[in-house]
């Protein structure tokens, strides 16, 4: 790979600066190409991940909401004490937990953004060059 690129360049130090200019901006369209791509694929996952947090927090939420209703159950059942065991003490109920929703956070991507910035930076650069 590093001796394919130092061929090129070889090879480009041959060329006129137009041939040159042109096959630089291919590289750095390519470029722009793989990052973008990069960009999609880094919002996609990170969408993916929110929503599984999100799915977590519901379950937890719910579990947690199922313990409390049954310690709930156990304080109001009538139970006869046993005095000649040891009663264990059980903790204050809590207040149930407060489910959140998952945000619907949406990531913008960029590409748009700079592929609209690219296409009029070539338009301005096709206009510069055909005059």
């Amino acid at each position: 790979m590093a001796q394919e690129f130092a061929d090129f360049l070889e090879e480009m130090k041959r060329r006129p600066v137009e041939e040159k200019v042109q096959a630089l901006s291919i590289v750095i369209e390519k470029l722009i190409q793989i990052v973008l791509n990069m960009t999609d694929d880094i919002g996609t996952n990170l969408n993916f991940f929110k929503t599984e947090i999100g799915t977590i927090k519901t379950e937890i939420g719910t579990l947690k909401m199922e313990h409390v209703q049954k310690e709930l159950k156990e304080l109001k059942s009538p139970s006869s004490p046993n005095l000649s065991q040891p009663q264990k003490l059980s903790s204050p109920p809590h207040p149930p937990p407060k489910i959140e929703k998952p945000k619907n956070i949406e990531i913008v991507s960029p590409r748009s953004a700079i592929m609209g910035e690219l296409k009029e930076l070539f338009k301005k650069r096709d206009g510069s060059s055909g005059k």
